[in-house]
C-alpha cells in the first residue's frame, strides 16, 4: 500500500506540474494575442486619421521633381506664346484678318492653359508642403499663404490680346499729327513684364532648387524664396545668370520698343527694317546705358530705352560684384592657406624644442651617461632641423608681407598715374586758355590800332 501510495503521489505531482505549465503557456499565448490584437486596432484608428510622424524623403523628392517639371513647362509656354504675338504684331506676315485671328484665338488657349498649369504649380508646391509636415494635411488650397501669389499672377496672366479688342484703336497727337496704338498692342507692350515671371521660373530651375535644401534651409531658418535663389545664382553661376538675363531684357525691351515706335509708320508694310533698327537701339541701350545716336520719337520708346539702359548698367554691376567676390575668395584662400601653414611650421617648431630639452635633460640628470655622445649628435640634428624650419617660417611672413606690399604699391602707382593724368590735362588746360587770352589781346591791340588810325 505505502509503494502504490508513493507512486501515486509521483504520479499527481506531475499532473499537477504538467497542468501549472500549460495553464501558464496558455495564459501567455491568450496575453500576447491580446497585444497584437489590442496594436493592429491602434494602426487601424491611425491610418484612418492618417497621422505619419515622419517625412518621407522619397516622396517630398518626387513632389519637388513634378513642380519643377511643371515649371519648366510653363516657361516653354509662356517663350511660344511672346513668339506668337511677335507674329501677329509683324504687318508683313498677316495683312488679312484671318491669319490674325488664328494667331490670336491660338494664343487665348495657351494662356487658358499657362493659367491650368500656374494652378496646378502652386497646388503642388502646396501639396510638397503637407509632405514636409509643415502645414496640417487637412490644409485646403483656398485658405492657404499660396492663394495670394496664385492670384497675383494669375491676375497679371489673364492680360492678353483678343479678337475683341483688336479694332480699338488709342489716339494721340504728336507734331500736330494724330497716330494710334490698339488694344491689343498696349496689352502686349504691357505682357513684356513676363521677362520678371521667365526670370523668377529660371531661378526655380536650377539645380540649388530641390528638396535636401528646401530642408537644409529650413533648419536655418530660410526660406527658398526668389531673393535667395538668385544670390545662390550670383555666387556660384554668375555667368548664366548675366546671360540669361541680357537676353530675356534684350527680347522684351526690343518687342516693346518695335511696338512704341510702329505707331509712327503704319503706311509702311516693311515693319522688319523697323524691327532691325530697334534690335540695334536695345543692345546699343544694355552695352552703352544710353540713348546713343538714335533718341526715340515717343515717349514710350524713350521710357523703354532708360528702362533697357538702367537694366545695363544692373547687368554690368552684378558681373563686377561677381568678379571681386570671386579675387575676395581667392585671396581669403591664399591667407588660410598661409596661416595653415604658420600653423603646421609653429607645430613642428615646438616638437623640435620639446626633443632637444627631453636629451639636455637627460644629459643633465646622468653626468656618467654611455650615451651622451649620441644625444649630443642628436640635439645637433634637431637645432639644425629647428633653424630650416624658422627659415621657412621667416619665409612664409616675408612672402605674405611682400605680397600685400605689392598690392599697396599696385595701388599707390594707379593712384600717382591718375594725378600725373589730371596734372597732363590741368597743364593742357592753362595752355589753351594763355593761347585764348594772347589771340584776345591780340585782336584788343589789332582794333585799338585801327580805331585810331
Amino acid at each position: 500500500m505505502n509503494q502504490n501510495d508513493s507512486i501515486n503521489q509521483v504520479t499527481y505531482a506531475k499532473q499537477f506540474k504538467t497542468g501549472i505549465g500549460t495553464l501558464g503557456y496558455e495564459r501567455s499565448f491568450s496575453v500576447n494575442q491580446d497585444e497584437m490584437q489590442s496594436k493592429e486596432n491602434n494602426y487601424q484608428k491611425v491610418q484612418e486619421k492618417e497621422v505619419i510622424c515622419f517625412e518621407d524623403s522619397r516622396i517630398t523628392k518626387l513632389i519637388m521633381e513634378g513642380h519643377k517639371l511643371i515649371e519648366n513647362f510653363r516657361l516653354q509656354l509662356i517663350l511660344v506664346i511672346t513668339a506668337l504675338w511677335f507674329l501677329e504684331i509683324d504687318d508683313e506676315i498677316f495683312i488679312e484678318k484671318q491669319g490674325s485671328d488664328l494667331i490670336l484665338w491660338l494664343t487665348f488657349s495657351l494662356n487658358l492653359i499657362l493659367i491650368l498649369f500656374t494652378f496646378l504649380s502652386y497646388l503642388t508646391l502646396m501639396n510638397y508642403w503637407k509632405s514636409t509636415l509643415l502645414i496640417p494635411k487637412d490644409q485646403s488650397f483656398f485658405h492657404s499663404d499660396q492663394m495670394k501669389p496664385f492670384l497675383i499672377e494669375t491676375g497679371f496672366l489673364l492680360i492678353f490680346p483678343t479678337v475683341f479688342t483688336r479694332d480699338i484703336h488709342l489716339t494721340f497727337t504728336l507734331k500736330n499729327n494724330e497716330y494710334y496704338y490698339t488694344v491689343n498692342e498696349i496689352i502686349i507692350m504691357i505682357s513684356t513684364l513676363r521677362s520678371f515671371q521667365i526670370l523668377f521660373i529660371y531661378l526655380r530651375l536650377c539645380k540649388f532648387y530641390n528638396s535636401q535644401t528646401q530642408r537644409l534651409s529650413l533648419n536655418y531658418g530660410i526660406m527658398m524664396n526668389p531673393k535667395f535663389l538668385f544670390k545662390y545664382m550670383i555666387h556660384s553661376q554668375p555667368t548664366y545668370l548675366i546671360v540669361s538675363m541680357f537676353i530675356i531684357t534684350f527680347w522684351y525691351c526690343t518687342i516693346a520698343m518695335w511696338i512704341a515706335e510702329k505707331a509712327l509708320q503704319r503706311e509702311n508694310l516693311q515693319t522688319i527694317q523697323l524691327f532691325k533698327h530697334c534690335f540695334l537701339e536695345v543692345i546699343l541701350s544694355l552695352l552703352a546705358y544710353a540713348y546713343e545716336d538714335y533718341v526715340p520719337i515717343t515717349n514710350l520708346g524713350r521710357i523703354i530705352l532708360s528702362y533697357a539702359a538702367y537694366a545695363g548698367f544692373v547687368m554690368a554691376s552684378i558681373i563686377i560684384s561677381a568678379i571681386i567676390q570671386a579675387f575676395e575668395q581667392e585671396y581669403g584662400e591664399y591667407q588660410a592657406c598661409v596661416l595653415l601653414d604658420k600653423l603646421i611650421m609653429k607645430e613642428n617648431m615646438y616638437q623640435v624644442t620639446s626633443n632637444i630639452g627631453e636629451q639636455f635633460y637627460y644629459i643633465m640628470k646622468f653626468d656618467k651617461n654611455p650615451f651622451t655622445y649620441n644625444r649630443v649628435k642628436i640635439i645637433q640634428t634637431e637645432l639644425k632641423e629647428f633653424q630650416m624650419l624658422k627659415r621657412q617660417y621667416k619665409s612664409i611672413i616675408s612672402e605674405n608681407i611682400t605680397n600685400l606690399f605689392k598690392r599697396r604699391s599696385r595701388e599707390s602707382n594707379d593712384i600717382l598715374e591718375e594725378y600725373q593724368d589730371i596734372m597732363k590735362m590741368c597743364k593742357y588746360q592753362n595752355k589753351q586758355i594763355q593761347e585764348m587770352l594772347e589771340e584776345l589781346i591780340s585782336l584788343q591791340n589789332y582794333h585799338y590800332h585801327n580805331w585810331y588810325d
